[in-house]
């Protein structure tokens, strides 16, 4: 069985090495630090792109295939969906005077 002042002499070491220990990580960051700093002086980097939070890229989500709504009365073919920019010739059969329930697809 170790002695009292073997024990307190362990202790000792063990507190002598840990402080050797701390000194080295100090050192060790103080290094990394400096060699971060030259290359964002190097590079001309901001704060503001250095801190920026990244942004994940923007995903579009996939869409269902639009339903046809109305029917060109010329020909019949051609289709367009009740929601969005309607094809030009939606707009010209509208000008001539079809009305939109005679296109609309039942």
């Amino acid at each position: 069985m170790p002695t009292l002042e073997q024990i307190y002499a362990d202790i000792e070491k063990i507190a002598a090495d840990r402080l050797a220990i701390n000194e080295r990580e100090s050192e060790l960051r103080k290094a990394a630090v400096e060699e971060v700093r030259k290359v964002v002086k190097a590079l001309n980097i901001t704060q503001e792109e250095l801190f920026a939070e990244p942004r994940a890229p923007r995903v579009s989500r996939p869409r269902g295939e639009t339903v046809p709504y109305y029917r060109n009365p010329e020909n019949p073919a051609e289709t367009c969906g009740k929601l969005g920019r309607k094809p030009a010739w939606y707009n010209e059969a509208l000008k001539r005077g079809v009305s939109q329930e005679e296109m609309r697809i039942k």
